[in-house]
Order: C-alpha cells, then sequence, then structure tokens
C-alpha cells in the first residue's frame, strides 16, 4: 500500500479556509485514488453516475459526464462534507472519471458553501484549470445556493475547535 500512498500524496489539494475552520478536499480520477484516498483516511465523494458500485463510496452524487447534479443530492454531499470537514477535521477526495468538470463543480460549490466568493475561479487557481468544464456548469454553481444548514457552520466549527 506504500506505492498508492506516495502516489496520492502527489494529487492536488484544495483549502478553503472558512473563517472559523478548514475544508481539506484532493480530487482527481475516481478510479485511480478512490482506494489510495480510503487508506489515507480520507472520505470519499464520488460525483460519477457511471461508476455506482465499483469502488466504496462515502458522499454519491450521481451526474452523468459533462452535466450537473440534482440540485438536492448536491446540497446532502455538501453539507456532508463541510459538516465533517468543520467539525472532526476530516479530508475528502472527490473524484469522477476524470477528476475535472464534475469534480470541479463540487468542490466549487463546497467553496461557495464556506464562503468563497469566486468559487469557480479559486478551485481553477487552486486545483486544476480546467475544473468546471461547462458553460452549464459554471451557471451550476453560480446559480447554487446552500441550504438552510448554512447558519449551522458557526456551530459546526465550535464543535470542532473544542474537538481537537
Amino acid at each position: 500500500m506504500k506505492g498508492y500512498i506516495e502516489q496520492y500524496s502527489e494529487v492536488t489539494k484544495l483549502l478553503l479556509r472558512e473563517k472559523r475552520g478548514l475544508v481539506v478536499l484532493a480530487g482527481g480520477p475516481y478510479l485511480e485514488y478512490a482506494d489510495a484516498a480510503r487508506h489515507a483516511g480520507d472520505r470519499l465523494v464520488c460525483m460519477a453516475e457511471e461508476l455506482e458500485g465499483q469502488r466504496p463510496v462515502d458522499v454519491w452524487v450521481p451526474t452523468r459526464d459533462f452535466s450537473t447534479p440534482d440540485v438536492r443530492a448536491l446540497d446532502r454531499g455538501v453539507r456532508t462534507v463541510v459538516f465533517r470537514s468543520l467539525a472532526f477535521g476530516t479530508r475528502h477526495f472527490v473524484g469522477c472519471r476524470g477528476g475535472i468538470g464534475r469534480t470541479g463543480l463540487f468542490m466549487a460549490c463546497v467553496a461557495k458553501a464556506v464562503g468563497v466568493r469566486e468559487p469557480v475561479a479559486v478551485v481553477r487557481e487552486q486545483y486544476d484549470e480546467r475544473a468546471v468544464e461547462t458553460a452549464r456548469q459554471a451557471k451550476f454553481v453560480a446559480d447554487y445556493k446552500p441550504g438552510a444548514w448554512r447558519h449551522l457552520i458557526p456551530l459546526w466549527a465550535a464543535v470542532g475547535k473544542l474537538s481537537r
């Protein structure tokens, strides 16, 4: 397994500093890195509808390639990632078939949820310049509004500080 960990350690990480905590996301092709990410202790987020059942998954947001997810499924996934990250310091690996479009969309929505003003630009700058591949995906991120859970972020971050 050591080779997996060494390979996975070179995967680009996106660090999102919420004023009260930190969200750490890694990303890439799901089939290539999911096992190594799991072994490294990361939780797994799969965005690729076509990969259902091919690897373990903690957060499932089935989305067709070059498309956008169901907003409710996406919001549940974003909420889960933000909560686990801020309350428990959990790292997450986000992936799809290629690790660019759908992966970038999810990362950008997490960034938006924690208050990043230009989430697509931040993800493209810090993760992959090709992230959020289509105009439809970029519009989805622009239109995304985190659910009513967003007001709980300060509480989750406070729990995280107490538990560390």
